[in-house]
């Protein structure tokens, strides 16, 4: 059994270079049981092997520092919560700059306190539930049919892993050209804060900035965009995870990313602005793909990287080793989603979206193109034969009245008559 998973044993198609999935390609339709077409080389299958090996570690190395975070901050509440009873804060808007709204302190401070930790808390045990019930339908497929080539697409928390670590890459690159050309820089003074202060405004960042800057600069213009569109799920819309087929989701993400690295300015200094417009970029990729609870959590590991260095007793040299080989893998992931970016952006949606068609068959063509998913090969076009739907790649015929092809029909919004009208 080949088992083609993204992160673990992860396999590329030789034909175009995108990813696999049920050993089928559904970027140029090309499939490893195709005698049409040779298997991969020694070559590529050596760098799938290295590319499997490096997403795991990744995946594994983010995973158990993100667990480390979360055990500080629960770990530590005790610290801060008895603070807030006899300290003051602050409640912000941010539009370019960091605007106050009002000042609270004792029992409200301390609500607002736990309604940030919780925050952080219940998107980490949501994320959990999203891996454990991708890995346990996982298991099913394997289960029901071991010798099929089976696949897991790219998850939440292989994104989380993946973009920290191209993140960073690109921040500590951007900090060495900084330094090369002279520039000096500083920072406001975070480690010279109280321990509990500290760590409640790197939650306060992580969790508070999330929701003023993507929910009201993302998720509310593309509510509107739902509305104009007849969309339904607007709740999906207004807290992420609808996905980035709809291109006008570039424009939200673009002007928070500008919102979001300007408010910087006045505490940081303007060479802030560059990293933070990237990393805008990626809390807004994170927040259309998956949701706002995991722009939470990069956010909340990202901020935390201070507070695990401030509070390593004695573990540096373990820390500095795990941002040396994060920092390392980030030069191939900053390629990965600059190709990907890339292609996002120049190739048309309909090829983006449609395998390549296979000609040569005579029958007519029902017009299907994506409300068309055959059960055989995944291929998403078909003739139209004796009121039947004939795959134009395999030619396995499938009922148009069937329950799977409704729901696959429903899946695309899309309605027709069949059998269609000659």
């Amino acid at each position: 059994m080949l088992i083609t998973i993204s992160g673990f044993g992860y396999m590329e198609c030789p034909r175009c270079g995108n990813e696999m999935e049920n050993g089928r390609c559904m970027w140029c339709a090309y499939g490893y049981h195709d005698d049409r077409e040779k298997r991969p080389s020694d070559f590529q299958m050596i760098r799938n092997i290295l590319k499997g090996i490096l997403f795991s570690v990744s995946i594994i190395t983010f995973t158990l520092f993100m667990l480390v975070c979360i055990v500080v901050l629960a770990g530590y509440s005790w610290i801060i919560l008895p603070e807030t009873l006899v300290h003051r804060t602050i409640i912000f808007v941010v539009f370019f700059v960091v605007v106050p709204v009002a000042e609270i302190g004792g029992y409200h401070f301390a609500a607002y306190t736990v309604f940030l930790i919780l925050s952080v808390l219940v998107s980490f045990a949501y994320l959990l539930y999203v891996e454990l019930k991708a890995l346990l339908s996982y298991y099913d497929k394997y289960r029901r049919n071991r010798e099929s080539r089976i696949s897991i697409k790219e998850s939440p928390l292989t994104r989380l892993a993946f973009t920290f670590s191209a993140l960073l890459f690109v921040y500590y690159t951007y900090l060495i050209i900084l330094q090369m050309a002279g520039v000096s820089y500083h920072t406001p003074g975070l480690d010279q804060l109280e321990l509990w202060a500290f760590m409640y405004a790197l939650t306060r960042a992580a969790v508070w900035e999330e929701i003023t800057v993507r929910v009201v600069f993302i998720g509310l213009p593309m509510v509107f965009y739902g509305v104009l569109n007849d969309r339904s799920d607007l709740k999906r819309y207004l807290f992420g995870g609808f996905g980035t087929k709809d291109r006008f989701v570039i424009w939200p993400i673009l002007f928070s990313s500008s919102v979001f690295a300007l408010a910087h300015v006045a505490s940081w200094d303007l060479y802030k602005v560059p990293p933070t417009f990237i990393a805008g970029l990626v809390f807004g990729y994170l927040f259309a793909k998956d949701g706002l609870y995991s722009c939470i959590l990069f956010h909340f590991v990202w901020n935390f990287t201070s507070a695990v260095g401030r509070l390593s007793y004695g573990f540096e040299a373990m820390l500095n080793l795990f941002f040396l080989l994060t920092i390392f893998m980030g030069v191939y992931f900053t390629y990965r989603y600059i190709k990907i970016c890339l292609r996002w952006l120049i190739r048309p949606v309909s090829e983006i979206r449609q395998p390549k068609a296979v000609e040569g068959r005579g029958e007519r063509t029902a017009g299907v193109s994506t409300g068309f998913v055959c059960s055989n090969c995944g291929n998403h076009t078909a003739f139209y034969v004796d009121g039947n739907l004939k795959c134009k790649r395999c030619g396995t015929v499938s009922d148009p009245l069937s329950p799977e092809s409704q729901k696959n029909l429903s899946a695309y919004d899309i309605k027709r008559e069949w059998p269609p009208p000659r």
